[in-house]
């Protein structure tokens, strides 16, 4: 998923004038590409962030929750809440849209607002991120009549989106012969494959079937499952206590000498190193740091 790459905010009360009544009026908008802080208040405003990229946590009244990108955030008034990215190593990338303290009732009866759920994850931005490139778009526009009312509808359009099921997993039969493939790899990463005879099973030439692949994925077969094993091992190291060994050989390297250097030039640190720095009582002594 492209980022916009510059910071942006917008004050739409200052806009022109909305041409139409709507309940929930957006006052204020702001977009960070790379937040590298955490915030630490009470709001006057109800919130709703909404993260595209990286990960930390949200706190409030002694419960910690988890932030996993994409997914939303909100706030209210009168509810002193902590939340930001594992300061000083990560950043996420957020765009920030507020409205006006006393629509919390409003919006609590639209559905977008509830005490249960103050983090939810966002199962669909395939479809969220048209709207968010045109957000993106009218927030650079100048001003204009019915710019304001047509930001309102969209952020309204936006919350819902992001409060949608997910696209149903496509059968086999749906999703075609390299679906099926890329599903094999997915769900084998600790098997050596051998992408010839992977292809002539499925009833392809090796030819025809990097051809085809290439075509529809930007990495070769063997990166693509090499990315895969080590998105799989971050998460084991990250949220098990399992031995290094162990995730390595889960993950389908059984030289533990091999993973570490490839773990290595993918990361850019150790298993252990990046295992001491992202499992979770780590990830909360870091969170912990303003």
């Amino acid at each position: 998923m492209d980022s916009f790459s510059n910071p942006f905010f917008n004050h739409w009360v200052a806009c022109s004038p909305r041409l139409f009544s709507f309940p929930c009026p957006l006052l204020h908008s702001g977009y960070v590409p790379a937040k590298d802080h955490w915030i630490r208040r009470s709001f006057e405003t109800c919130n709703f962030s909404l993260i595209f990229s990286g990960r930390g946590e949200y706190h409030f009244m002694g419960e910690v929750i988890a932030v996993q990108a994409p997914c939303v955030l909100t706030q209210w008034p009168g509810e002193p809440v902590a939340y930001g990215p594992f300061v000083p190593d990560e950043t996420w990338e957020e765009l920030y849209l507020m409205y006006a303290g006393d629509r919390k009732k409003w919006l609590q009866k639209r559905g977008f607002l509830r005490g249960d759920r103050r983090v939810w994850p966002i199962a669909n931005l395939k479809r969220l991120w048209p709207l968010v490139e045109e957000f993106h778009e009218l927030s650079h526009a100048p001003p204009a009549e019915g710019l304001a009312d047509r930001v309102d509808n969209l952020c309204d359009r936006m919350i819902l989106e992001t409060l949608m099921p997910g696209e149903r997993r496509p059968s086999e039969a749906e999703e075609g012969v390299l679906g099926r493939i890329a599903r094999r790899i997915q769900d084998n990463l600790a098997r050596d494959f051998d992408f010839n005879a992977l292809a002539s099973e499925f009833g392809m030439s090796p030819s025809t079937f990097r051809r085809r692949w290439a075509q529809r994925y930007p990495v070769p077969p063997w990166r693509y499952l090499l990315n895969l094993r080590i998105i799989n091992a971050r998460q084991l190291l990250a949220a098990t206590d399992q031995p290094v060994s162990t995730v390595a050989e889960r993950c389908g390297f059984d030289d533990m000498l091999y993973f570490s250097r490839r773990f290595r030039m993918e990361v850019g640190m150790s298993p252990t190193q990046y295992r001491n720095r992202w499992s979770s009582p780590r990830g909360k002594s870091a969170a912990g740091r303003d």
